[in-house]
């Protein structure tokens, strides 16, 4: 079975008291959950992978004036165990957040305890940990999607039967919609790398695919008819078309 979590403290004690040096053991990343309120999450998995793909982990996060509070607390082995190593996963939501700072603290079963400061603003959320016993933080800035952006891809695995799809669709598109200009970061549901490429999360399942970022301030009908046409007209080829809008909805 999976191996117990926190096995690698470490404990050393001075003239100053007993201090408490742990490994990672956990990865914790910064999420918002797009709709009609966005919900902001923390993303927890287990540094190691364990002996079924379905572990878990139990968590709790809570939202309390000024103070935002995760607690990890053990690993959740499951009932039926499907073979397979990965890391267990879980999302622990803290819900609506509004702008401002917050006391971050992140505790680890009740022993290991960090703490650090939360910045929420219009376009970003940002950690800054005083310290990171026991865990490592994927990302520490996640950038905000506005309402107004949409994204997504035109993807296929028969290039010669789908690249012309995926141009004229990316061109009808580009005509409908307006640049959008972001700087290199992490939006939780893409990141933009250093030359403003869109990295979607997770990639499509496609041998090939072509991405997309843009403004768009028309009526969700337009984008709904444009996929419509060109899902029919490129039926049975195999290509895949996929609208995703700041506002949560999938097209």
């Amino acid at each position: 079975m999976a191996a117990s979590v926190l096995a690698g403290c470490k404990v050393s004690t001075d003239e100053k008291g007993t201090i408490v040096k742990v490994k990672p053991e956990f990865t914790i990343d910064l999420f918002e959950q797009l709709g009609e309120s966005r919900i902001f999450q923390f993303k927890v998995a287990t540094i190691e992978k364990q002996d079924c793909t379905n572990f878990s982990i139990s968590t709790s996060s809570t939202l309390s004036f000024n103070r935002v509070t995760l607690n990890v607390n053990d690993l959740v082995p499951p009932i039926d165990c499907i073979e397979g190593e990965a890391p267990a996963t879980t999302i622990s939501g803290v819900g609506l957040i509004p702008t401002g700072y917050f006391t971050l603290n992140i505790n680890l079963k009740n022993t290991i305890k960090n703490e650090g400061l939360l910045r929420v603003y219009q376009d970003s959320i940002a950690v800054d940990l005083d310290s990171r016993d026991g865990l490592e933080m994927v990302h520490e800035v996640l950038y905000r999607i506005p309402e107004t952006v949409i994204w997504g891809y035109a993807a296929y695995n028969n290039k010669e039967a789908g690249a012309g799809y995926a141009d004229s669709f990316l061109s009808e598109l580009t005509g409908m919609t307006e640049p959008a200009e972001f700087q290199q970061g992490y939006y939780g549901y893409f990141k933009l790398d250093e030359t403003g490429n869109l990295i979607l999360s997770p990639a499509p399942g496609h041998t090939y695919f072509k991405t997309f970022l843009f403004t768009y301030h028309g009526d969700v009908k337009a984008l709904e008819d444009l996929l419509y046409s060109y899902r029919s007209d490129s039926a049975g080829t195999g290509v895949e078309f996929a609208i995703f809008t700041g506002s949560g909805k999938t097209l």
